[in-house]
């Protein structure tokens, strides 16, 4: 999505493992209502790369270094420069939804989810909330194990006992009973 009406470049986030671009239909984190797509023409561009970095940071794609600097994007993002022109066709992003899981942490005792890795003195903090864990999730399992190994949930042997990752679904409609509420 362009940032203003004339040519020019923007800035996207990109996942390196397989080039594709990050997308945000709502343009609010809270929404999750985000995903990855090929066409970079359709990702969700900003208009200088300090700006998608910071982006990185709200959907806990982001890392910031030992000395405290601004939110750089996490192992496995990269911000990339999106040109466009303005005879690029404006896209129909109800075709692009497609349903897809999050990997979190969660703490078998509680069952809470870890959220807001590294930004304080203890690796993360611990929520209730499974919105705010997706925030702080990955669509990769393999992120979510290299991160919960960085703050020191998990080992090379797997996740430490107390610990799960678990898979939380987003963008698919809520399962219901025969009833109307939810199963």
């Amino acid at each position: 999505m362009r940032t203003s009406d004339s040519s020019g470049i923007d800035y996207a986030i990109r996942r390196v493992s397989d080039g594709k671009y990050f997308v945000d239909y709502g343009i609010k984190p809270a929404d999750h209502d985000w995903t990855w797509v090929d066409d970079p023409q359709l990702s969700t561009a900003f208009p200088t790369a300090k700006q998608a970095a910071a982006a990185c940071a709200t959907y806990g794609l982001a890392r910031t270094d030992a000395q405290g600097n601004a939110p750089q994007p996490a192992d496995g993002y990269e911000i990339a420069a999106v040109e466009w022109s303005g005879d690029d066709p404006i896209a129909d992003f109800e075709d692009l939804v497609a349903p897809s899981q999050v990997y979190v942490l969660q703490r078998q005792s509680d069952g809470k989810y870890a959220v807001d890795w590294g930004e304080a003195d203890a690796p993360c903090a611990w929520t209730d909330n499974r919105d705010l864990a997706v925030q702080s999730g990955f669509p990769d399992r393999d992120a979510m194990v290299e991160v919960a190994q960085h703050f020191g949930f998990a080992t090379d042997d797997g996740v430490k006992d107390g610990y799960a990752i678990q898979a939380i679904d987003w963008g698919m409609p809520e399962a219901s009973g025969n009833d109307g509420g939810a199963a």
